[in-house]
């Protein structure tokens, strides 16, 4: 809703989920012997993957200022505006990977 836009709510939010990620409190299920025991163990690496509509430059300036890379624009053939494939910015951001990140 326009009237909570501009104010870092989103960066935030990311931003303490990555964090989480870095910090290994999000954790990945992880099989046992045993069909009913799992186990947890941190992801590591991990590549987040985020995407915005070409024409929302606020979500792109958002996931620059945390640091994804920009990969280009995806044709998203499952989605379709007016018969045409919706086109998207894709974006990726690697944690855990051997460079230190």
């Amino acid at each position: 809703m326009p009237e909570y836009r501009r104010h870092g709510y989103i960066k935030e939010a990311c931003k303490a989920v990555i964090d989480a990620f870095k910090e290994g409190k999000i954790l990945k299920p992880v099989k046992t012997d045993r069909e009913d025991i799992f186990q947890t163990k941190p992801f590591d690496p991990i590549m987040i993957l985020g995407s915005c509509q070409l024409e929302n430059t606020g979500s792109r300036r958002v996931m620059e200022s945390l640091g994804f890379v920009y990969d280009g624009i995806f044709y998203e053939k499952r989605f379709c505006y007016n018969g045409e494939p919706m086109r998207a910015h894709y974006y990726h951001l690697l944690i855990g990977t051997t460079d230190g990140k």
